[in-house]
């Protein structure tokens, strides 16, 4: 089971919102980084890597699920709160 954080985070992964420039970034909707993202994300980021859920892609450094994230985000049955 995860928590509310690391769902969220899950969500924001699969939008494409996340990428990773010396820290983890907020993406605009064309791909720029536009802001750093907030302490409690970049936690819950941290957790999803260690966990195999989530890799850096090289070349775009776009934050993306892997097959166990992928896994994980279909077979819950929660949707966070930020979804």
């Amino acid at each position: 089971m995860f928590d509310d954080d690391l769902m969220s985070t899950l969500y924001d992964v699969y939008d494409n919102a996340v990428s990773f420039q010396s820290g983890f970034r907020w993406n605009s909707p064309d791909g720029r980084p536009v802001g750093d993202l907030p302490g409690w994300q970049s936690a819950a980021l941290g957790t999803l890597l260690d966990r195999g859920l989530v890799a850096v892609e090289p070349g775009d450094h776009l934050v993306r699920l892997t097959d166990r994230g992928v896994v994980a985000l279909y077979n819950s049955p929660e949707v966070p709160l930020a979804a």
